[in-house]
């Protein structure tokens, strides 16, 4: 079909139209201009991309998200989303505790080193015994040597012991390392701890020394000390630090059967308490040693066996020199295994009698300040060759 420009002329008369230079009937103009129009539809159409179709457009329902039902409109079936795996916590099929193999209760290290060298016996032993547990940067620490007389070690701790220590705790970046004892009355602590050569190490690698002469003294009543029924003084200064590492010598005491760990801690009791205790003797005398440590039980033991009394004691007796050091985090285990050295060392007064069964450690198990029997101690050694032997006196 074609199509004219349209031109309505205003004259326009008797039904005619004129289209540009056409005269056409009124019937044929109505025609073209509904033809007009359909197209200009059919162009609006394809511009909204709508199809071709008759249908007429309603808009499709708008979903609105469903915030809950309109005032008028009948809200439409929610449509239920999927319940989403509901986020009920599934009963979290309690684990069922896989068998470990629990050591009932949990091992504890002691280390045996000998080497050449004492600052490397110290360190490897340490090591082997799982560290200074517990010692972080920034804190205060006490190391207590033995210096009960002024005898040469092993009348008191060989003062390489105390230097190798003191240089060991240092890389913990602590604030503050003291080196402090009371040596028993008939001595003045300082000069003899100069006079073993302790001030000069322990100075020497970086450590203030304390003599407890002059530091302050409370009275405690520790829970379960019966065998002190008036309590008894110590000095104040384990309990101002975080962390507190003892230094025994593995040797023979003429009194006490022998001393180490546990014994070890009465250069923290005043002279009067001190006196009342060596007032006593058997059971009793052992139980009130292992009742001063209920005061503040020391955090690691590092105990000096490069040599050591077998007889008498504790500043005289029958030298050896095992070169051994040990290391471990508990009293009752060092003193255990301490003992095992000295009888392998043929101590006579020892070589009969059951280290548990020794007073200072029943009343320590009793009190329960370390391990309770020998399955609960792992021995690891290193240049030991005899460690089976010492093994067999545990």
């Amino acid at each position: 079909m074609n199509f004219w420009p349209l031109h309505l002329d205003i004259g326009a008369i008797g039904g005619k139209v004129k289209m540009g230079n056409h005269n056409i009937s009124r019937r044929n103009f109505i025609t073209q201009i509904v033809a007009l129009l359909g197209l200009g539809l059919a162009g609006v159409r394809c511009r909204l991309g709508l199809e071709d179709t008759e249908q007429p457009l309603t808009p499709s329902p708008i979903t609105t998200p469903t915030s809950g039902p309109t005032a008028t409109s009948t809200p439409e079936p929610t449509p239920t989303a999927e319940p989403r795996a509901t986020l009920t916590p599934e009963p979290m099929a309690t684990p069922t505790p896989e068998p470990t193999s629990t050591p009932e209760p949990s091992l504890v290290a002691v280390a045996l080193v000998r080497r050449e060298e004492i600052a490397q016996m110290v360190r490897r032993a340490v090591e082997l015994a799982g560290g200074f547990t517990g010692l972080s940067s920034g804190a205060t620490v006490l190391i207590k040597p033995n210096v009960n007389s002024d005898d040469p070690y092993p009348g008191t701790t060989n003062p390489e012991v105390v230097r190798a220590v003191v240089e060991l705790v240092k890389e913990y970046e602590p604030r503050r390392i003291i080196v402090a004892d009371r040596s028993n009355p008939a001595y003045d602590t300082l000069p003899a701890m100069k006079k073993v050569g302790i001030y000069q190490a322990a100075t020497e690698a970086g450590a203030e020394v304390i003599p407890l002469e002059g530091y302050q003294w409370v009275g405690v009543a520790p829970p379960g000390a019966e065998n002190w029924p008036g309590g008894f003084e110590f000095s104040t200064l384990p309990q101002e630090v975080d962390y507190m590492i003892t230094l025994p010598v593995t040797k023979t005491h003429f009194i006490a059967g022998y001393t180490m760990a546990l014994k070890n801690t009465v250069g923290l009791i005043h002279p009067r308490s001190r006196n009342l205790l060596h007032s006593r003797a058997g059971r009793q005398f052992g139980a009130m040693l292992a009742e001063i440590n209920l005061a503040r039980p020391a955090d690691f033991v590092v105990m000096d066996g490069t040599r050591a009394f077998i007889t008498r004691g504790p500043s005289h007796g029958q030298l050896r020199e095992p070169n051994i050091i040990l290391a471990t985090s508990d009293l009752v285990a060092a003193d255990v295994v301490g003992l095992a050295i000295l009888k392998n060392l043929g101590a006579p007064s020892l070589s009969a009698g059951n280290s548990w069964e020794e007073h200072q450690v029943a009343r320590a198990v009793e009190l329960g300040l370390g391990v309770s029997d020998a399955s609960q101690i792992e021995l690891v050694a290193e240049g030991v060759a005899e460690i089976d032997e010492i093994r067999a006196f545990i």
